[in-house]
């Protein structure tokens, strides 16, 4: 039988991840909290790294480029979703 504790984990755990596809569960940072060479995790395990992130005027979304793969990416993020992160 669960107990509240258990379920009080599991929520926290869930808060702190995220399911990628082909992956599984990897830890999360916030857009406002990702940084020029943080490390992201995408779904299948693939990863980048984060080269700059520029803030749009609102600052409710970022202009990111990620090196994946040896090639660069431009991506636009909202700077409130969760993303994954390979922690070091």
């Amino acid at each position: 039988m669960k107990t509240v504790q258990d379920y009080i984990n599991a929520l926290e755990f869930e808060r702190t991840h995220i399911h990628l596809i082909g992956y599984g569960w990897a830890p999360v940072k916030l857009g406002n909290e990702l940084r020029a060479g943080d490390k992201l995790r995408f779904n299948y395990g693939s990863t980048g790294v984060i080269k700059s992130i520029t803030p749009s005027k609102s600052g409710k979304t970022a202009q990111m480029v990620v090196i994946e793969n040896g090639e660069e990416y431009s991506r636009r993020i909202s700077m409130a979703a969760k993303y994954a992160v390979v922690r070091q």
